[in-house]
Order: structure tokens, then C-alpha cells, then sequence
């Protein structure tokens, strides 16, 4: 279920856009060698908020802020879903078009949030691979965008961001590495589009 709505206070001015979801999930894992078997039911309401101010027609300052959640898929030791993944953020920024919207340039700062990782390990009695629950991942950066329009068919647009990511919360055996950047997240990222 998915509620959005876009406001304008000031015209031309102020924009506020509004939303809020619910998500329904009818989970059912199977094992097919044990022959057991776990249906579970989740839920999580989300939110999205954002706002917009023209500065002038060309340039426009944004921010918004959101909450994520996704359903785990792997199962703890108790045949039980783990907690769902949930996540939050912000970001604030500049977009501007100029040359009559031949060349635009966007900045942005972000700041995300993620809990309830869950890891996979070894158990070192049984030599058995594991899930636990690993508390969270916090990234935090900046995006440059520039593009423009060649010609009239043709655009083109280059990216380029930073993202500065740590494990945090609960690791348990893994405390050592809070702090530490997560394997799964590069610390610069870019992209090239021509359309």
C-alpha cells in the first residue's frame, strides 16, 4: 500500500512531496533435505519526505530523507526469519540547468544508515557455515554530476561519488572490525551515460 502526494506552498518556489508504504510480505522457507519447513508473516511501514526550493528557474536546492526495510532470507538457529533489515537516510543538494538545459550539474551529499546486517560465518566447533545478526552498515558521501545536451538526440552525462562506509553496532566475534569498510562497498564509483 503506497501513499505519495506533491505539494507546492509557493509556486514556483516551495515543493514538498510526501509519502508513506506498507509492505505486506508472506514468507516460506523449505528444507528440502531436513524436511522442515517455516511460513512466517512481515510487515514494516516506510516513509519518504522531501523538499525542494528554486533558488532561481535555473538552480534548485533539494533535500529529502527515507526509511527502507527489506525481509531477511536466510533463517537464525531457531528456524525463525532474522529481524528485517531496515535502513534509513538523507540527502541534501543542488541541481542547476543552464545554457537553456543544454549542460546540467547536480552535488549531493548523502548519509545512509543500515541495521540488522546479517553476516555468514564459520562455527569453529562444527566447521559449519553460519548467519548471525551483525548490528549496522553507515555510509556517508558525496556525488558530482555533469552533463549536457551535444546535440538534440544525443546526451551525455559523467558521474563520479565517494562514499566513506564502516560496520558498526553489535559484530560480537567480528568486534574487531567495526570501524572497518565493509567488502561489499567501493570507496569511489563512476559512471558514464550517453543516450
Amino acid at each position: 500500500i503506497l501513499f505519495n502526494d506533491r505539494i507546492t506552498l509557493v509556486p514556483d518556489k516551495w515543493i514538498v512531496s510526501l509519502g508513506g508504504r506498507r509492505d505486506y510480505v508472506h514468507q516460506v522457507n523449505r528444507d528440502l533435505f531436513a524436511r522442515t519447513g517455516n511460513d512466517s508473516n512481515i510487515s514494516a511501514t516506510t516513509v519518504q519526505s522531501g523538499l525542494n526550493y528554486n533558488l532561481t528557474s535555473a538552480a534548485t536546492l533539494y533535500g529529502s530523507y527515507s526509511t527502507s526495510f527489506s525481509p531477511q532470507t536466510t533463517l537464525a538457529p531457531n528456524g525463525q526469519p532474522f529481524p528485517n533489515q531496515q535502513g534509513r537516510g538523507y540527502d541534501l543538494g543542488v541541481k542547476t540547468d543552464l545554457l537553456g538545459k543544454r549542460l546540467f550539474f547536480t552535488a549531493t551529499y548523502f548519509n545512509l544508515v543500515f541495521d540488522n546486517i546479517v553476516q555468514q560465518g564459520t562455527d569453529p566447533l562444527t566447521n559449519t557455515t553460519i548467519f548471525y545478526l551483525s548490528g549496522s552498515t553507515k555510509s556517508k558521501g558525496a556525488e558530482l554530476s555533469l552533463g549536457g545536451r551535444l546535440w538534440n538526440a544525443r546526451t551525455l552525462r559523467v558521474a563520479l561519488s565517494r562514499v566513506d562506509a564502516e560496520l558498526g553496532g553489535n559484530l560480537g566475534a567480528n568486534a574487531v572490525l567495526n570501524g572497518l569498510p565493509p567488502r561489499s562497498v567501493a570507496e569511489w564509483n563512476h559512471g558514464t551515460l550517453l543516450k
